[in-house]
């Protein structure tokens, strides 16, 4: 009968120990699903596309050329693809003040309606360089006043930056002698028209 005793509560001590380890594994699967990465996180390497443009300067006197780089970085740490639309994909457009198209980099040249797209590896840079001459697509200067710069990519992102066109200085300078000429004779008739009156 002892015996028998001993064996039952080996057993159920055995069995004791198999619901304790089954309990603890269930638990090690019950945090693990918890860490499940569906939860719309980012889990693994993605791309990061960034998109710049820049000018040399930010104000220009009328007659200077505008220089212009643009240029699209993956700054992520997986490949980015570009879909592209059309050849050239790449183009720069000057709009002005009324956000009116007056001039494109690629203006009367001919366009192809498919591109094979770019790949860009991780850190990867593709850029392009322009220089506006301020005059418009029908070759007339254009006047003072804002500008918009856009980088334009058929199929992708545009980004785009301002500037400010300013008289030539030879004009202002000019512009500043007429004005001060005209104030000068101003005052000598006001001065010289009471003396005239009582000379009468």
């Amino acid at each position: 009968m002892g015996s028998r005793m001993r064996a039952f509560r080996a057993w159920a001590g055995a069995l004791a120990a198999v619901a304790v380890v089954a309990t603890t594994w269930a638990s090690a699967v019950g945090d693990v699903i918890l860490q499940d990465p569906n939860d719309g996180l980012p889990t693994g390497p993605f791309p990061r596309p960034v998109f710049m443009i820049e000018t040399d300067k930010a104000v220009y006197s009328l007659g200077d050329t505008v220089h212009v780089l643009h240029r699209v970085t993956n700054g992520g740490d997986a490949d980015y693809r570009m879909d592209l639309t059309q050849t050239p994909a790449f183009d720069l457009h000057v709009l002005n003040d009324s956000r009116r198209l007056i001039w494109s980099a690629h203006w009367g040249e001919a366009f192809y309606a498919f591109h094979p797209g770019i790949v860009l590896t991780a850190g990867e840079s593709i850029q392009h360089q322009y220089s506006w001459e301020m005059v418009s697509n029908d070759e007339l200067r254009v006047a003072p006043g804002e500008y918009h710069i856009i980088g334009v990519v058929h199929g992708d992102t545009d980004v785009s930056t301002s500037i400010l066109v300013i008289p030539e200085p030879m004009t202002i300078a000019l512009l500043g002698m007429s004005c001060w000429w005209l104030v000068v004779r101003r005052r000598h008739c006001t001065v010289a028209s009471p003396l005239h009156l009582m000379r009468q």
